[in-house]
């Protein structure tokens, strides 16, 4: 079910119930119940290029420890966020914003450092172009041209079916 959504989010149940062979009222419930449960998140991304967000950054960032939940949260609500993610080593944060240019970039970076004196910026990276997102394979305009199916986690491990093969 999971990855026959990743191809297309939209996708009716009537279609998603032929993909799956499960009846719709089965798939209406476990879609209600995984949604509730936060384990199934459906969203939609549209082509940098078109929504005006052509710049990627990627920031490594070293938080303390004490601080880590509420930066996280704080950096969820912020609409230039794409990704953030928890990670061992030196960064233990890495996070993945989207701004219209460089200067706006630059800005975000202040105002994360005012609002949270104790995290230092390891390392950014500038993103000027995509070939993948979330899943979709990108052309040059940024259109989504095919699907490469995401691995669902194991709870156990943390890590994809792909990974442990």
């Amino acid at each position: 079910m999971a990855r026959a959504l990743g191809a297309d989010g939209r996708m009716p149940l009537a279609e998603l119930a032929h993909r799956t062979g499960l009846p719709p009222t089965s798939l209406r419930r476990r879609l209600s119940r995984l949604c509730a449960d936060g384990r199934l998140v459906l969203r939609c991304d549209v082509s940098p290029h078109l929504n005006g967000h052509p710049l990627g950054t990627m920031l490594w960032l070293d938080v303390p420890a004490a601080e880590l939940p509420r930066v996280v949260l704080t950096l969820a609500e912020l609409p230039q966020l794409r990704m953030c993610a928890v990670t061992l080593g030196n960064a233990n944060l890495v996070a993945y914003v989207v701004t219209h240019h460089p200067a706006e970039h630059r800005r975000f970076e202040q105002e994360l450092a005012a609002r949270f004196p104790g995290i230092r910026l390891l390392s950014r990276q500038l993103v000027f172009g995509r070939t993948k997102l979330v899943g979709h394979l990108l052309d040059g305009d940024g259109r989504a041209v095919g699907y490469v199916p995401i691995a669902p986690a194991d709870r156990s491990t943390g890590s994809s079916a792909r990974t442990r093969r």
